[in-house]
């Protein structure tokens, strides 16, 4: 249905009542408008919280006298690796990251096992690693700041 008007600038004509799918891509409805942005937020919030789940998470290192153990979370489940420390390599390691200076950390590896990572950035303990990997601890202090 259409309906003319006439005023200021001559006759006008209006369109009025086309059906649904003709118009609503013309007119979208002023509620669901704001919805697209939503959308997009929720599922940008949905996607970062599954990251946590599926990464590996350092929980704790205890060092005896005979072994090092390394206790971690994984998917929801605790997970022990057990390294002789007669048989282990201690390494140290560093890496200059693009935007985040200098990264350190000594990796102890075993056979077959997958690595222990133990981050030195400002780690707390750093005098107790120095007993028990002391040439990994005396090259990690020799390097320049």
């Amino acid at each position: 249905m259409t309906w003319e008007s006439s005023g200021r600038f001559g006759r006008v004509a209006y369109l009025d009542d086309l059906p649904q799918n003709q118009n609503s891509s013309w007119h979208p409805d002023p509620k669901t408008a704001g919805s697209a942005p939503v959308g997009l937020f929720a599922l940008s919030i949905l996607i970062a919280s599954l990251v946590p789940p599926f990464s590996h998470s350092l929980l704790s290192i205890v060092a005896t006298d005979t072994s090092i153990i390394g206790t971690s979370c994984y998917m929801a489940s605790t997970e022990r690796d057990v390294f002789d420390r007669a048989e282990a390599h201690i390494t140290y390691r560093y890496d200059y990251g693009r935007n985040h200076g200098r990264i350190d950390w000594l990796e102890v590896r075993q056979g077959s096992n997958r690595p222990l990572i133990v981050s030195l950035n400002r780690n707390r303990y750093l005098n107790n690693w120095a007993q028990i990997a002391p040439d990994a601890i005396r090259e990690y202090r020799a390097q320049p700041d």
